[in-house]
C-alpha cells in the first residue's frame, strides 16, 4: 500500500493518474526535449548566478570539482543504474512508440561497439533503447550493459554534465572506448552514432541517408579493443520530424554546414506536429544486428581498417534489406551511404 502511494507521488505517475496516459506520454517527450535543448543552458545560467551571488563559495567549490573531474566523461563515466528506471523514459518510449528487436544474440562474454543508424534529428531511438534501456535491452540481452556515447559539447555545461554522467552517457572519444572496452570486464556495449550531427541535415522520410563512408574511427577502435562490431538500424527515426528542404549545394545547406563546423553540432531547421517542436507519433523500430567478430590489433593498418569497415557496411545493408518491408516500407525504399 505504501509503495503504491509513493508510486503515485512520483511526478509522472501523478500525471498519468490525473491527465491519462496519452497526455503523460506527451509530457514525457517534452521532458526529453528539455533535457537536450533547455537543461544544458539552464545549468550554465544557474552556475553563473551562484558564482556571482553571496553563495559564490559554492560556485567556486563546484568549479574546482569541474576541473578535477574534467576527464571523467572520457574515462568511463559513472552510471547510476536507478536513473534508467524513471517512469519518464517509459512515457517517452510509449509516445511513438519505440520498440527494440534483435536479429541475433549478444554473448555477455564479449564487448561490443554498436553503430546506431540513422541519427535523425534528435536520436530518440538511441536514447530510449541504449541510454535509458526503457525498451527492454537489459532483458533482451542479459549480461550486456549499453553505454551511449555523445558529443563532447554536452559535458562542458556545468551541472548538466553531472546529470548525463549519472545517466551513463560518455564522451565520444577514443579514451572512452578504451575505458569501456579494453579491460578484463566483459559485457559492455559502447553505442555510437557514426553519422553524427552532419547526418541530421540529410534526415528525410523519403530514404535513409547515412554519413558513413569516411567514418572509420569507431571501426579502428573496434580493432584496437577487440570489441565486436554490431550494426543497428532504427526504422522511423527519420520520420518523427520534417525538415525545411536543404539539398546539398543549396545556400541553406552551406550556411548550416559552416555553422556546424563553428558550434560542433548541426542546426537543422525542422518542425513536428502543428509546426511545433513536438514530434509526430511515428513508430520507431530499432533492430540490433548480428555481431561481426573482430580480432584485437593494437595498431591496425589502413587496409585492416578498410576491410572491416567494408564488412560493416555490407552487414548494415543486409540488415536494412531484411527488415525494411517487415516494418511497412516499400521494396524501393533506399539506403544511401555517403
Amino acid at each position: 500500500m505504501t509503495s503504491k502511494l509513493l508510486d503515485y507521488l512520483w511526478p509522472f505517475s501523478f500525471c498519468e493518474l490525473v491527465f491519462g496516459r496519452e497526455l503523460t506520454n506527451l509530457i514525457g517527450v517534452i521532458n526529453y526535449i528539455a533535457h537536450f535543448i533547455l537543461f544544458p543552458f539552464l545549468g550554465a545560467v544557474i552556475f553563473i548566478y551562484i558564482l556571482f551571488s553571496r553563495f559564490w563559495v559554492l560556485g567556486a567549490a563546484y568549479l574546482a570539482w569541474y576541473v578535477y573531474d574534467a576527464k571523467t566523461p572520457q574515462n568511463g563515466g559513472r552510471l547510476w543504474e536507478y536513473s534508467r528506471t524513471w517512469k519518464a523514459w517509459k512515457h517517452l518510449r510509449d509516445y511513438f512508440p519505440i520498440t527494440l528487436h534483435k536479429d541475433s544474440e549478444l554473448d555477455p562474454n564479449q564487448n561490443y561497439i554498436l553503430g546506431y543508424h540513422p541519427h535523425g534529428i534528435t536520436v530518440y531511438g538511441a536514447f530510449a533503447n541504449f541510454g535509458n534501456c526503457s525498451t527492454g535491452f537489459l532483458d533482451m540481452f542479459p549480461g550486456v550493459t549499453p553505454r551511449l556515447l555523445t558529443i563532447e559539447t554536452y559535458y562542458k555545461f556545468p551541472f548538466y554534465r553531472e546529470y548525463i554522467l549519472f545517466a551513463g552517457l560518455c564522451n565520444v572519444h577514443r579514451d572512452s572506448y578504451r575505458a569501456l572496452l579494453a579491460g578484463e570486464t566483459k559485457g559492455t556495449a559502447a553505442v555510437v552514432v557514426p553519422g553524427g550531427a552532419e547526418e541530421s541535415l540529410d534526415c528525410t522520410p523519403d530514404k535513409m541517408t547515412l554519413i558513413l563512408k569516411a567514418r572509420r574511427g569507431f571501426v579502428k577502435m573496434a580493432l584496437r579493443t577487440g570489441a565486436y562490431l554490431v550494426p543497428v538500424i532504427s526504422f522511423g527515426e527519420n520520420e518523427v520530424y520534417r525538415q525545411v528542404p536543404n539539398p546539398r549545394g543549396s545556400l541553406l545547406r552551406k550556411l548550416q554546414t559552416n555553422l556546424m563546423h563553428l558550434i560542433t553540432f548541426a542546426p537543422p531547421i525542422f518542425y513536428g506536429r502543428g509546426g511545433s517542436i513536438i514530434p509526430y507519433k511515428k513508430p520507431i523500430n530499432t533492430v540490433v544486428g548480428t555481431p561481426i567478430p573482430v580480432e584485437q590489433v593494437e595498431e591496425p593498418s589502413w587496409p585492416e581498417v578498410c576491410e572491416l569497415h567494408a564488412k560493416y557496411q555490407e552487414s548494415l545493408r543486409l540488415l536494412f534489406e531484411k527488415y525494411k518491408t517487415k516494418f511497412g516500407y516499400p521494396e524501393d525504399y533506399q539506403l544511401e551511404i555517403l
